[in-house]
């Protein structure tokens, strides 16, 4: 397992290519991160303080839990799951298997 220090980003893309580049296959990448929720459209973002922005929140055990609990919007929350790739232009998604209000 490998933890990121507090308040420091990371970047998903290159999750993957450093650990091929090490000669590993990362199957799944799990990332437990901490942010406000909001809405963008029909996407629900994990909002970050740093790069990246925001993580698309889709899919995972306890999504529909999430997606039907509007009143957490805005609120800080904290999402394990797993580390999906960007499509197009759209930010890198994770899976929602476990969530948490953890205030302002």
């Amino acid at each position: 397992m490998v933890v990121a220090k507090v308040g420091t980003g990371f970047h998903p893309e290159r999750i993957r290519k450093e650990v091929r580049d090490a000669g590993f296959t990362a199957v799944d990448i799990e990332v437990t991160a901490v942010g406000p929720v909001s809405q963008d459209g029909d996407f629900l973002v994990l909002e970050l303080a740093h790069e990246p922005k925001g993580l698309v929140l889709s899919g995972g055990e306890h999504f529909d839990d999430l997606a039907a609990s509007v009143e957490e919007l805005g609120q800080k929350i904290r999402v394990r799951g797993m580390l999906q790739p960007s499509h197009d232009d759209e930010p890198p998604g994770l899976t929602v298997e476990v969530w948490e209000i953890v205030g302002d």
